[in-house]
């Protein structure tokens, strides 16, 4: 039996009236696509694909800043771009991941790169944030290059300021727009003050206090792990409200310019007397600890509910997490968070659900948040109990390579992805390397349960076994509120997104053959 890649979508994505949808404030989105920046790239109050250092190729240490990491962020249909900008040697602004050996990029190219490709895949806006440690006079230079290279047709330039407003625009209000997110007050202008700044801070650092700090720093030279909890962009660390920025019309042309100001939190009763819309960021561990609180006591569940639903909630990977790796994302989402971003050049799981999330709304990059989270509540709808017979696999010739001798020993994993998670998977399948026989045959059912339907994800990942650690061959992810019942076709991408599908020459007829699982839903 072969499964034909043009075969019905195993689970369609629900495409819900994307006008409709994108037409409510960007609170009640709580997803971004792609969390990252061009190191590390993250993900306005809706749910929005964000990138974490989203510049950087490779690894945090020593990966190369570019405007191309940029551009297949935006072409992967992420709409947060996350850039760490410092003095340039030229007078104009670079882009680097501070505290290491990464090579830095000119500011402008990356810019160039969200002009050309930012709506390319959506026409939806485009949020780009800055980690901003520029002095006064280059930051008039971001401004004018912000002016130059996206004009007035694309630049969103909000009309009473940065956080004046009640609520969030729309993002169908900000079509074709690019939205600047920085903060209004930096910490390196208070320098010229004098040390004091510095004596506040001075054991911001250490590894009991900062939240941010992994146990993976106990590998790194001290030096190295000072160098980068320096350059760690927790707006906490910050003490940003004793910075006095200069009088400058210099400074003035990115500021004027900011739409989305970040500001420090310090409890739910200050944010409580906030004017207008906020954004903020909190890294993982803060995230974790927020969470576990809230979980604990009903009225800081609300507050935090509250806070989310009306300001931009950022949540980021850890500073020590070198190897581009991310934490899972689902905590975050399940309290609203609007921006979660993600290292992209990560691929791992992390990555896996967040394309599976925001390939809802048709791939708009905004997620609309469920109605429960909207309305304070710490659930929705009833539990729901699934059962995934997964019959058998197609176009497995895409992986006749993935042993050295024999054929591979594949088996297929189904997991519920969020805060109650669950998985199953079904029995090792080895025959032959190619033709019929290659194809598994399994016909096993695994039941699980869904905790949270609105949020929860799904999530089929095929592996090689192997003694020492199994080898992911392929994978798709979805959302279970997009489940349809019946025989459906599953198509499986390999972990930069792209089709499982064989590409060699010795059999043409089944070349652009995409691998498929047969599966059978109920529910």
């Amino acid at each position: 039996m072969v499964l034909k890649s043009t075969a019905s979508l195993c689970f369609p994505n629900r495409r819900i009236v994307v006008f409709l949808v994108c037409s409510r404030v960007l609170t009640e989105f709580p997803f971004l696509l792609f969390p990252f920046i061009i190191s590390l790239a993250r993900s306005l109050a809706r749910s929005r694909e964000n990138s974490h250092n989203s510049y950087l190729e490779g690894n945090q240490l020593t990966g190369v800043s570019s405007g191309r990491a940029v551009k297949d962020i935006l072409l992967h249909g992420g709409r947060v771009i996350e850039l760490d900008c410092y003095d340039g040697p030229k007078g104009t602004p670079i882009v680097k991941h501070g505290g290491t050996a990464c090579k830095p990029v000119d500011l402008r190219k990356c810019l160039e790169a969200i002009k050309e490709f930012g709506f390319a895949k959506t026409p939806y806006p485009v949020i780009v944030t800055f980690e901003n440690h520029v002095n006064v006079e280059q930051r008039g230079v971001m401004g004018d290059l912000l002016e130059e290279i996206f004009g007035d047709a694309m630049l969103y330039r909000p009309p009473e300021g940065a956080g004046t407003k009640e609520e969030w625009p729309s993002p169908n209000q900000l079509k074709g727009k690019v939205v600047i997110r920085d903060k209004l007050k930096h910490k390196q202008d208070s320098a010229k003050k004098g040390d004091s700044g510095k004596k506040k801070k001075s054991n911001k650092h250490s590894d009991k206090e900062n939240p941010a700090v992994l146990k993976t720093s106990k590998t790194l030279a001290p030096e190295l792990h000072s160098s980068i909890m320096d350059n760690e962009d927790d707006e906490d660390s910050e003490e940003e409200d004793d910075a006095t920025e200069e009088e400058s019309n210099a400074a003035d042309k990115l500021k004027n310019l900011v739409a989305v100001g970040n500001a420090k939190f310090h409890g739910f009763d200050e944010a409580h007397k906030w004017l207008g819309v906020k954004s903020c960021s909190w890294n993982e561990k803060k995230v974790e600890k927020m969470v576990k609180k809230a979980s604990a006591n009903d009225s800081e569940y609300k507050d935090l509910l509250a806070f989310t639903k009306k300001h931009l909630l950022r949540c980021y990977p850890g500073g020590l997490r070198v190897l581009s790796d991310n934490a899972d994302p689902n905590a975050a989402w399940s309290v609203g968070a609007s921006l979660v971003a993600l290292n992209f050049q990560g691929m791992d799981r992390p990555i896996f659900m967040n394309r599976g999330k925001f390939a809802e709304n048709g791939g708009a990059g905004y997620v609309k948040k469920p109605k429960f989270l909207l309305e304070g509540k710490k659930s929705g709808a009833l539990p729901k109990k699934i059962s995934f017979n997964i019959l058998v696999g197609s176009g497995w010739e895409a992986f006749k390579n993935a042993d050295l001798v024999g054929a591979p020993d594949t088996y297929v994993k189904v997991s519920i992805c969020g805060k109650n998670g669950s998985s199953g998977q079904t029995k090792v399948f080895s025959e032959a390397r190619v033709g019929p026989k290659a194809q598994p045959i399994w016909n096993e059912k695994i039941e699980l349960e869904s905790k949270c339907p609105e949020l929860d994800l799904v999530l089929f990942e095929i592996f090689d076994q192997d003694p020492d650690a199994d080898d992911l061959l392929g994978y798709y992810c979805c959302s279970v509120e997009s489940l349809q019942k019946g025989l459906k076709c599953v198509p499986l991408y390999d972990m930069y997104g792209h089709h499982c599908m064989y590409t060699g020459k010795k059999r043409p007829e089944l070349f652009g053959e995409c691998a498929s699982i047969l599966v059978e839903c109920s529910y």
